[in-house]
This record gives C-alpha cells, structure tokens and sequence, in this order.
C-alpha cells in the first residue's frame, strides 16, 4: 500500500490456530504447522479428517467429495440414543462460562481431552448444514449464527456447506481482521473458478478411501448437559433477536464512482450517512474500520466518519421543505432562497450549513438558507469527501485518536488509578465512542467473485453496514436487532438504496460526458 510493504502477520495463524477460552482473558493458540487435519460437523457430531499425506499432497476432490458423503451417510443413519448432546453450542457462550465448561469437560474423561485436543489443532472446520437457504440473506443469517450448534467458534474459520451447495464462513474476529480472510478467500475462489474442470477430470475414485472420516467421542454427564442446555437457551435468544438484510446494489459500482473521480469508499460512508438521516433525521457516530498493517503487528485504528462536512452535506441533500415566501437572490452557482424571519421557525432544520465565504448576505440573523441547486450539492459532497479522506488517511498512518485513548484508558484501569481520569468519564467521551453505526469495507481483489460479509451491530439501537464494491455492483448486509423497537435492517436497506440513487442522480446532473461501461 503506498509503495509500502504491509504486515504479514495475521496470515500466519489461518490455519491450525483456535482461541482458548479462559476465565480472565482468552488466549490464540497457534499449533506447529505439521497438522494434517480438519474436523467436519454435521448434526450435532464431529469427524476429523486427514486432508493431507505424510509428504503434505492434499486428497483430490472426488477424494474429499467421497469422504464428505461418508460424513452425511453415517450423520443421517445415527441413532438417537448414538448421538451426541450438541457440544459445540457451548463456544457460542460467555467466554467465562465457556472457559469453565471445557476445563471440566478435560478433568472428566480423558476422551473429551482428547477430542477437544483435535479441533483445536485442525486445519479449519467444515460444517455440513442441512439447511437451504433459497437466498443470500438466508445464507448471510445462517452464517452469522445459523442454529448455534453445527458451528466450532473458536476457529478462525468454520466453512459451512449447505445441502443445495451453498457456501459461506463463519470466522473468528481475535485472531485477524476481515480484508485478511477477503483476500484469502478472493484467492480460493479465483483458484476454483480458474481450475474447475482439471477437478473433476477423474469423477471416480478406484479401490478403497485413502483417509476415512472418524467420529470424535465425548463423555457427558449432567454437569455438562446442564452447561450445554444453558448455552443453548443463550444462543437460541441471540438468534431470535438478530435482524439481517442484504441489498445487491446494480445500479453502479465503482466503475462508475471512478469516471467521476470519486474515491468508491468515502462515496459509501456519505451514502450510509445519508441513509441513516433520512430515517432518523440525525446522525450518530459512525465507524468505519481502517488497518495499520502499515506497522508491525498493526491492527487497525477507527475511522470517526461523521464529520461537520458530511454532517452538512447530508443536510444539504435532504434540504426539500417548502417555500412559501421568498426573495430570490443569484450568485453565480450559488441559489439561494431568502426567508423573513417571520417564517424562520419553520424552517430552523436548515440552519448550520456551511456557506461559501464570499457570500454576503443582507441581515443574516433574521433569515434562514436553503441550498436548492445541484452544484452546491455537489460542492457540499467534495468537501465531505475530501475531509474523509483526510481522516481515514490519518488512520492507516497510526495517527487516529481511538486506539491511543484505549490504551490510556486500559492503563489506568490496570493501574488502579482514583479517582478515574475525568477524561474517561465525561459524558461526552462516552457518547463520541458509541458508534451506533459501524461499517466495514471489505471489496475484494480485481477478477475474483464477488464476496459478501457481514457482523452483528455494536449496540442494540444501531446498525453494522459491511459492503463490497465491485465494477458494476455494491453488495450489502446490514445488521440490527429486533430488540431495539426503532431499530430495522429492512427499513435501513430501502433508505440506503434511495441514498445511493440521490447521490447518482447528482453525478448525472454534472454537465460532464463520462466514456465507460456502466448499468446506468
């Protein structure tokens, strides 16, 4: 990036890695690289799998085809009494309660040890739904969270297979950032789209499997049965309360953002800015993830997206009241529409633009401004979009605020400092870190399929917009919860899609001829 090498750390612990639970503070364990295995499951039991030889030569795919129908065969002929309570529902828990569930699932049979020991260390897992879903919601909601039970969430990946072939992942945040499991995914999928046919070249296999799937073991007594019932009742209310919708945006993509030079990104953020204001009539603080691969180890940092320039620029496009009485003044591009303060009240919401500073109006403080035509919108867009490129470039270079604060934060709850810093308990400090919107961009690479993602919103009364733009097409999924009454991903969904066809409306509106394939 910028000519920059970026960190390659996070690659590292893509496979044979977990997340332990502890009581206190969970830890990424990351195992030698030698580990040949994965783990399917399917119906409440699991199968550990060895995917690759002692030289390190991976099964074919009618290898691995034959091996995952054995998985479903034996699933599907499993007698009630031969199955297992479903185990991995106990990862979906508090980690506290977790860390103490698998602590006790070690000390009570050396089988369970054992077999905890295998996922752990495999490769990744492969969940064998026995759903399907008829379309990408469905399968965006079945990957979030599905039923909380055929699902190991302490592996950075879980790839979930449905029956009619449709694919996601469910992935774990500690161990990476989700551009990192994009781009390894937009590999895969160019790989397999590339090479399908050189797959399938041998649809048979000859003589007996090279590796057969085997079913792990556990040992459940009440105790456990008890913990695993627990988690299953937490998880069953987390799903109930999930709202999810997908928006696959063909109008545009950022082909066409890029003919009117304007950076496809910034462009989104306004656009889920505008969403949001156009349902609420206000803005909350937003996020946007930016990372700091730039530096060893980095992370990420926050990208504080609401700024007073997107803040006017959102104002400006939704500025529509009526005018009753007005005395019509030009200013070159600049249209402007004098109220009598008579009137003023009526029109307060439009106060707080920001004007061009040439401007000079007759007694100011007895009108109000409405901006009408689309130059000064677009002029108004520019300069949101200029100042948020300004601060999310602030934020790839380490020089954002919210990363700092938190470690000085953290340090003082460590240190035992009273009475608390004033800083970390002023109201306002709260309310600048609770983003009740939280966005991610995670386009993927040029010629790959096109790929989805999603997460959960932060906060019960707020949303979490993920996007991936490709050349003629955005696709969405926007989360909230059915728990907050003022809260809908389907309402968010249509003001989203009204906001990103506002703001086309805009680009056609310049007095430019743009060469280039578009759908509009």
């Amino acid at each position: 990036m910028m000519g920059k090498p970026l960190c390659m750390f996070q690659y590292t612990r893509f496979f044979n890695s977990c997340v332990i639970p502890g009581e206190d503070c969970d830890e990424i364990q990351v195992y030698d690289h030698n580990q040949r295995h994965i783990v399917i499951l399917r119906n409440n039991c699991m199968w550990v799998l060895d995917v690759l030889d002692e030289q390190g030569n991976a099964l074919s795919v009618p290898e691995l085809v034959n091996a995952f129908e054995a998985v479903r065969a034996e699933a599907t002929g499993l007698f009630d009494l031969e199955r297992y309570p479903p185990v991995s529902v106990l990862t979906s828990e508090n980690r506290t309660n977790w860390a103490k569930a698998r602590a006790y699932l070690i000390s009570l049979d050396a089988c369970n040890k054992e077999s905890l020991e295998i996922i752990e260390k495999a490769l990744f897992v492969v969940a064998l739904d026995e759903t399907s879903p008829a379309n990408s919601e469905q399968v965006a909601q079945n990957c979030l969270l599905g039923d909380g039970r055929n699902r190991w969430y302490d592996k950075p990946v879980v790839l979930v297979v449905h029956e009619n072939a449709r694919t996601g992942i469910n992935g774990q945040h500690a161990w990476a950032d989700a551009l990192v499991v994009v781009r390894i995914f937009a590999y895969c999928a160019k790989y397999v789209n590339d090479n399908f046919k050189q797959f399938f070249a041998h649809k048979t296999v000859m003589g007996p499997p090279k590796h057969t799937p085997r079913r792990l073991k556990w040992k459940i007594d009440n105790n456990a049965l008890t913990a695993i019932e627990c988690a299953s009742a937490a998880i069953s209310k987390l799903i109930q309360a999930s709202d999810l919708s997908t928006l696959l945006f063909q109008h545009y993509g950022h082909a066409f953002l890029k003919r009117y030079k304007l950076s496809p990104d910034y462009f989104i953020q306004q656009a889920i800015q505008l969403a949001y204001y156009k349902m609420y009539k206000e803005l909350p603080a937003v996020y946007e993830t930016a990372h700091t691969r730039l530096f060893y180890h980095g992370r990420t940092e926050t990208v504080r997206s609401l700024t007073n320039e997107s803040l006017a620029f959102v104002k400006t496009m939704e500025s529509t009241a009526e005018v009753l009485f007005s005395t019509e003044y030009s200013f070159d591009e600049w249209m402007i529409l004098i109220l009598p303060s008579t009137h003023s009240t009526e029109y307060s919401f439009y106060r707080g633009l920001i004007l061009p500073s040439v401007l000079v109006l007759p007694s100011t403080e007895c009108v109000d401004i409405i901006f009408l035509q689309a130059s000064v919108k677009w002029e108004v867009l520019q300069t949101a979009l200029k100042r948020h490129g300004q601060v999310l470039k602030n934020s790839l270079l380490a020089q954002g605020v919210d990363r700092h604060l938190m470690g000085l934060q953290i340090v003082s709850e460590m240190s035992g400092i009273t009475p608390r810093p004033s800083l970390f308990t002023d109201k306002a400090f709260e309310l600048t870190k609770r983003y009740r919107i939280s966005t991610s961009n995670i386009s993927g690479t040029a010629g790959a399929s096109p790929i989805w993602g999603g997460f959960s919103a932060m906060y019960n009364d707020g949303y979490g917009v993920c996007y991936a733009l490709q050349p003629d097409r955005i696709n969405f999924s926007i989360t909230a919860y059915h728990t907050d009454p003022t809260t809908s991903a389907a309402t968010f969904k249509r003001h989203l899609e009204a906001a990103l066809l506002d703001m086309v409306e805009l680009c056609l509106s310049r007095n430019v001829i743009y060469v280039g394939q578009s759908n509009l």
